[in-house]
């Protein structure tokens, strides 16, 4: 913390007529009690107006400009100062919003959003429709170029808390009807890129088309694949070969045609014309795009499940067959309600 006596000087001779004798004694004896006991909490219960808390505010330069949800991330003493300014609004305005609102901006006027006058959900939806530009953008994660509406989504979640009490998925209703694709992290990607960087950190992806990842849960990939094509038809407006293009750019059609493998034999005449995957892993076939390694071992896998109708040890004998006796079986893990 700053010295509070020197600081308190200079704004006093910056403005001799603007504080009242009241108010200047009350903030020296904050500034002396602080001195004394600089190990102790900020003594800010000696101070009873709002002017103590203008000349407060004005004494300290670096808070000028910063809203109040700025001054409560403030860790160099602007948050403990506006919790302090709020204990003592909320004592003066006695449950009257307008007048705590009031209040507020003598010592804050470029407070931007009275969100505690945002009642309804139609309240946050019509805030929300003023601002195109939020659309897409990451909300959950503060940075330099989406604090306004990272602080609008954190109050929103705020509300909907106090809204929905104990009853955590009507929260979450709440949240998803402004923010629907909160929960899967991909709301921010805004540009193919993103979504191809995403794409890339999944290896065990490479190849599938659509289908495969839709119906292989051992990949779990359908909730990836889901999202990015509601974005393409977003993105392309209306254009179908734009969107089949954007689509397509990471999940291409599939070159084979699986469906023409109906026994094992066709399988194992497939694996057998790839000298290189003798004796190598699943893993491995898996990364040669160049002989469409993932989409023949999804293939397999679901083929394999389809002929073995559910029996494990039926589906394993048939991998290995084609795969080699080296080849493990990895289940999806089972939920709760399967058990």
């Amino acid at each position: 913390m700053h010295n509070l006596e020197s600081l308190l000087k200079t704004e006093i001779n910056n403005n001799p007529e603007k504080y009242s004798k009241e108010s200047i004694e009350r903030v020296s004896k904050l500034a002396r009690l602080i001195e004394e006991r600089p190990e102790r909490r900020m003594p800010y219960y000696v101070l009873e107006d709002i002017e103590d808390y203008q000349l407060i505010h004005h004494m300290h330069t670096e808070w000028i400009g910063k809203s109040t949800e700025e001054m409560q991330q403030d860790p160099n003493g602007g948050c403990t100062f506006y919790r302090a300014l709020n204990r003592r609004v909320n004592k003066l305005a006695k449950g009257n919003k307008k007048y705590k609102k009031e209040l507020l901006r003598k010592v804050f006027p470029q407070m931007r959003k009275d969100w505690f006058e945002y009642e309804t959900l139609n309240d946050w939806k019509t805030e929300y429709s003023k601002h195109p530009e939020w659309i897409g953008q990451e909300v959950t994660v503060p940075r330099k170029d989406n604090s306004e509406v990272h602080t609008f989504y954190m109050e929103l979640r705020k509300w909907a808390a106090k809204k929905a009490g104990d009853n955590k998925r009507y929260q979450k209703k709440l949240i998803r009807s402004i923010f629907p694709e909160i929960t899967e992290g991909w709301m921010g990607y805004t540009k193919l890129e993103q979504w191809k960087r995403y794409y890339k950190k999944h290896p065990e992806w490479s190849g599938l088309n659509s289908s495969q990842m839709y119906k292989n849960p051992e990949f779990k990939g359908s909730n990836f694949c889901s999202s990015f094509h509601k974005w393409t038809v977003k993105e392309a407006n209306g254009n179908e070969e734009y969107q089949k293009k954007l689509f397509e750019s990471i999940f291409p059609r599939t070159k084979k045609d699986w469906k023409e493998y109906t026994n094992i034999s066709d399988w194992q005449k497939y694996y057998d014309a790839i000298p290189k995957w003798k004796g190598k892993d699943s893993t491995y076939i898996r990364y040669d795009e160049k002989n469409h390694g993932n989409q023949f071992y999804c293939a397999v896998l679901s083929w394999t499940r389809r002929e073995a109708e559910g029996d494990d040890e039926k589906r394993l004998i048939l991998l290995k067959t084609i795969f080699g006796e080296g080849y493990i079986l990895h289940t999806a893990r089972r939920t709760k309600q399967q058990k």
